[in-house]
């Protein structure tokens, strides 16, 4: 939520690390969004049941801003911890390192490993 180029800025909420991952179907039939703080995870789906029909927007307007609106009463209650740093093993196969380097960018962000 908080990169430069991430597509649901929309579920972001001040003083909460969120995580997650949109979707939208062809024709805009159905979209999602799955948010996740260390604490919670929940999903959004929106589409019509009984038949394709386009629901409007994207899971990173629409989707990601059900689940803002939903989690927003839930997390401003207290504060949430922050996401545990990537394992150098993992983080390292997906940026395509070797030798322990631990540098994996998503625009603006630097994932921390340990």
């Amino acid at each position: 939520m908080e990169s430069d180029i991430g597509t649901a800025r929309s579920a972001a909420i001040p003083g909460h690390e969120i995580s997650g991952k949109t979707g939208t179907s062809q024709s805009n039939v159905s979209v999602a969004f799955v948010g996740s703080t260390p604490e919670y995870t929940a999903s959004v789906m929106v589409e019509n049941p009984n038949f394709a029909q386009d629901v409007g927007g994207f899971g990173g307007d629409k989707g990601a801003q059900i689940w803002h609106d939903a989690m927003l009463p839930i997390l401003s209650g207290h504060p949430t911890a922050d996401f545990p740093p990537a394992d150098r093993r993992y983080l390292g196969r997906l940026a395509g390192l070797s030798g322990g380097g631990c540098t994996f960018r998503v625009g603006n962000l630097q994932q921390p490993c340990s």
